[in-house]
């Protein structure tokens, strides 16, 4: 009985926090397989009748494939079938499939996608609810904190990653100089094939969504924090794309030397340069 009761202390210290959180959100995790149409180049001396020009030629003109197929991850956010992961992962998709932890494979429709904030929304469709992540808060986070990222890193389902919060609040530019904002840096182990999975807190609440990675380095990884994310989930599903404010008006960030002009002792806030006539700004009275 001694022997027995020291074996199962022994099994339960082995369930750290990190295990529980595991346990609890990873049947929510999704594997997301898409594939893309790609125009494919033509062959001018395809319609050659020649029965060795194949043969012949097929070193200068190689056969192209018409998709491209790529992997990324996602979380199940409600019991119906939604789930949140990147608009990169799903953009520009003619197929998104998805395949849960059990093995059972979806085909998935997109709901909606923001280029802005890199986030989208796809549903599959299934008689029972799905097991689903509960959304936590991104406002209270500290920095070394523990995190826990889970993901399909290179097609490897389900790999599970830990580290700490290294920095907030990081802007980071993507593609075509587009400029993320307010991001969560950390340092857990995120790949390709990551982008879209959930990123935890120790007590398992989701806290940020695993978006990109710094190829120079290993160890800095970034996430678009889940309060972001909630305010463009809620647009996402109602109206398939999200709904901004527009003032009419072009800003700039305080300089010292407007800092001088304005008679303002330090840097806070920005400065209207511009106003559109009869825009929303205009009519509420701000001036350049």
């Amino acid at each position: 009985c001694l022997i027995a009761a020291t074996s199962w202390a022994q099994d339960d210290s082995r369930r750290t926090p990190i295990v529980k959180a595991v346990e609890g959100v990873g049947t929510s995790v999704v594997n997301i397989n898409t594939e893309e149409a790609m125009p494919v180049a033509r062959n001018p001396f395809r319609d050659s009748r020649s029965p060795f020009f194949d043969q012949f030629f097929k070193g200068f003109f190689p056969r192209l494939n018409n998709k491209r197929r790529s992997l990324g991850s996602g979380v199940i956010i409600h019991p119906e079938g939604y789930i949140l992961t990147n608009e990169h992962v799903v953009a520009k998709a003619t197929r998104i499939k998805v395949t849960l932890i059990d093995k059972r494979e979806f085909d998935a429709r997109l709901v909606g996608a923001d280029i802005k904030s890199d986030l989208a929304v796809i549903k599959i469709e299934n008689k029972e609810n799905l097991p689903h992540v509960s959304l936590g808060r991104s406002d209270d986070l500290m920095i070394g904190e523990t995190v826990i990222a889970i993901g399909n890193p290179f097609g490897l389902q389900h790999t599970v990653t830990t580290g700490i919060i290294s920095a907030l609040h990081r802007s980071i530019k993507g593609s075509k100089n587009r400029v993320y904002r307010g991001f969560i840096q950390l340092d857990a182990s995120i790949n390709p094939g990551n982008s879209g999975g959930p990123l935890l807190n120790i007590n398992g609440s989701l806290i940020g969504i695993n978006t990109a990675i710094f190829k120079q380095a290993e160890g800095i990884g970034f996430a678009i924090p889940i309060n972001k994310a909630k305010r463009i989930i809620n647009d996402l599903i109602r109206y398939g794309k999200v709904r901004r404010g527009w003032l009419g008006v072009s800003v700039q960030d305080m300089t010292h030397e407007m800092l001088r002009f304005f008679h303002l002792d330090r840097v806070k806030g920005v400065v209207v340069s511009q106003v559109m006539k009869g825009g929303p700004g205009a009519r509420g009275g701000l001036k350049r």
